[in-house]
């Protein structure tokens, strides 16, 4: 769907959020997982598509829209979990998005809880942002209590804030593909990279380079000892399924 261009952004609200909802016109694009070292792939991230009006919804907007209103918000994570887990590949871990905000209704939070407890072999994973940071206790506490895998994605992402608590919590930490441009301007920052990994390896976490791109990027994980890699590299193996389109 590359040659479709996308809805402008300051001109999406809740109410065609909703439309899109209500006709189906959202999708999932399954992006593979691959382990460093033998090339195999392990699991997949699944992320939301949409459309409206035959153009492209990139997901931020779409999301931006939907906190102008909590209850569509909500059932739409609902939803979109559901038709996430329906369609997974049949193999591999399958990691899902979960936006923190969910947990501020709590009959909402039951609602995506209760689909997750119906499913198999899957990570949630929650963004390290400035809102994750700021909550990081009582957001990891309730999905630690269901004894799910964790993970932080976007991992020192632009504007978050680290979060000693996050990366002694999570089990998977997802390096944000900022990082591979920062490596690229500085090579004394390789020295926290390679820190931050020796101390996840050593307290038995995976760790996962996103945004990889270009073979430099993948020799770029290979020389920080990561476990695994994502990103467009792999383009050839990205599975989308959509629902009307």
């Amino acid at each position: 769907m590359s040659h479709i261009h996308p809805f402008p952004s300051s001109v999406f609200t809740a109410s065609m959020a909703k439309e899109v909802l209500i006709l189906g016109s959202y999708g999932v694009e399954y992006q593979p997982i691959v382990h460093l070292k033998s090339g195999t792939v392990l699991g997949y991230e699944a992320l939301s598509r949409f459309m409206y009006q035959g153009k492209v919804i990139p997901p931020n907007v779409f999301f931006d829209a939907l906190h102008e209103d909590r209850a569509l918000f909500c059932k739409a994570e609902a939803t979109l979990k559901g038709f996430q887990f329906t369609h997974r590949p049949s193999e591999g871990t399958l990691y899902v998005n979960i936006d923190p905000h969910i947990l501020e209704d709590k009959h909402a939070s039951k609602a995506v809880l209760a689909c997750l407890n119906q499913q198999r072999d899957f990570v949630v994973e929650l963004v390290e942002n400035s809102y994750t940071t700021l909550h990081a206790k009582e957001i990891f506490d309730v999905f630690l209590s269901q004894n799910y895998t964790l993970a932080v994605d976007d991992f020192l992402q632009e504007n978050s804030m680290l979060s000693l608590y996050l990366l002694k919590a999570c089990h998977v930490l997802k390096l944000d593909r900022g990082i591979i441009q920062e490596l690229r301007h500085d090579d004394v920052f390789s020295n926290v990279i390679q820190g931050l990994i020796a101390f996840a390896h050593a307290k038995g976490k995976t760790v996962i380079f996103e945004g990889v791109e270009t073979e430099e990027d993948l020799r770029f994980a290979e020389t920080l000892e990561c476990d695994s890699v994502q990103g467009f590299l792999f383009r050839p193996l990205f599975i989308t399924h959509f629902n009307t389109y």
